[in-house]
């Protein structure tokens, strides 16, 4: 299901139409938005047997696609256990786009999460964008265009992709994910638009991150504070999760300040109106500039718990 991205996929449809398609392209946005998706949608269009409009999504060639079955479309990804895609999946592709289609007019290479291709990967792919069979079309889809390399930008038609609207992706997530419309709607505004993050968000843990925000807020002791971060500090919990919440709700009080936003968390509404009407805004900034340090440094931070606990404090 495509949701926020009818101009981008409609642009495909367009160049498809006329025969104008690009050898390669280059699909740039955040995580979790359904640039994959948008390429998946598109490429079933040129296979589709069923008439007008297409894809159908029932015909063989668009079942195979959406189960990754079709010979003529290679979809590569970073394989499980591994950090980076290899050269050696590169080859395969090399290799098999120097045979012909088997069931249809093209061959299609989809390159997802592009800029973890390591170095050789990286240069193998260059050559095969500098010198594509005429029927191949590749697609690179990544959230981070600035670690590809120069000259493989410079070969790319470009497409970029912003989140879809939050309110947008409510019924989806409710829908998909089998909750009620109030938690649907708070997990597509922390996950900022993105379908894919907003499915990964524990809603417990969220609940649990909502219950500890209020007793900081109410002058919760110290050492109850490092209990709480000793928890969230802990290997198999979603720290990421956590720091997306808390940007969330210092937003919330940052739009209230600014606009009188209504707050995205309704059921925390009152609080945060008084937490905006008793904080200075420059100190609501400073808070939120640490989260963003803190989601920036997350990967490298070995000692979770110190993190959480700096940032509970500093509430």
């Amino acid at each position: 299901m495509i949701i926020g991205h009818e101009a981008q996929l409609g642009q495909l449809r367009q160049a498809g139409k006329s025969n104008q398609l690009a050898n390669s392209y280059l699909f740039s946005g955040p995580d979790g938005i359904g640039k994959k998706l948008v390429a998946i949608e598109f490429i079933k269009g040129l296979f589709c047997t069923a008439p007008s409009p297409a894809p159908c999504g029932t015909c063989i060639p668009c079942l195979k696609i959406e189960h990754n079955t079709h010979p003529d479309v290679i979809m590569v990804s970073v394989e499980e256990d591994k950090k980076d895609i290899s050269i050696e999946q590169m080859r395969k592709v090399q290799s098999s786009i120097q045979m012909h289609p088997l069931e249809g007019r093209y061959k299609i290479v989809i390159i997802d999460n592009a800029e973890k291709m390591n170095a050789s990967a990286a240069n193998s792919m260059l050559k095969a964008l500098e010198e594509p069979p005429a029927v191949t079309h590749f697609f690179l889809v990544t959230s981070r265009p600035h670690m590809l390399l120069p000259t493989i930008l410079s070969r790319c038609h470009k497409i970029s992709f912003s989140p879809p609207q939050a309110m947008s992706i409510v019924p989806y997530i409710q829908k998909t994910a089998g909750i009620d419309e109030k938690m649907a709607e708070l997990l597509a505004n922390v996950s900022g638009g993105s379908i894919g993050l907003a499915l990964s968000l524990s809603t417990d843990l969220l609940n649990e991150a909502l219950e500890a925000v209020q007793k900081i807020w109410n002058r919760t002791g110290p050492s109850e504070l490092i209990a709480i971060a000793e928890r969230w500090g802990k290997s198999d919990v979603d720290h990421g999760t956590i720091l997306a919440f808390l940007i969330s709700i210092y937003r919330d009080i940052a739009l209230y300040q600014a606009v009188k936003k209504p707050p995205v968390f309704k059921m925390i509404a009152e609080k945060i109106a008084a937490m905006a009407e008793t904080t200075p805004p420059r100190t609501t900034e400073k808070k939120l500039a640490s989260f963003f340090s803190a989601q920036r440094d997350l990967e490298t931070t070995y000692n979770k718990q110190l993190l959480f606990e700096q940032l509970l404090f500093m509430l």
